[in-house]
C-alpha cells in the first residue's frame, strides 16, 4: 500500500489568511442585541478575510442572515 501525502492544516487562530480577492459580504441582522454582537463578530472575521462589506445584498458574494427565536423563558417573563 502506498501512503497518502500528508496536507499540514492551519489551526483557526492561524494569522495566514488567504486573500478574498475583492468578494464582498452583507450580514443582515434580526432580532436582539447579542445577534447585533454576533453580526459583528462574523463581519470583522471576514474582513480579517480579506472581504469587504457591502449594504447591497445584491452586489454580495456572501450574505448572512442572522437571526433567532425567543426561548421559552423569554417568553415566559413577557407573559
Amino acid at each position: 500500500m502506498s501512503q497518502r501525502p500528508t496536507i499540514p492544516l492551519l489551526p483557526a487562530t492561524s494569522p495566514v489568511r488567504l486573500p478574498a480577492n475583492g468578494k464582498q459580504f452583507h450580514v443582515w441582522t434580526i432580532g436582539c442585541q447579542m445577534n447585533e454582537a454576533d453580526s459583528a463578530k462574523i463581519s470583522a472575521t471576514l474582513q480579517e478575510a480579506g472581504y469587504t462589506p457591502t449594504g447591497d445584498e445584491q452586489a454580495a458574494d456572501i450574505v448572512i442572515l442572522n437571526s433567532c427565536v425567543v426561548r421559552q423563558a423569554a417568553e415566559d417573563k413577557v407573559a
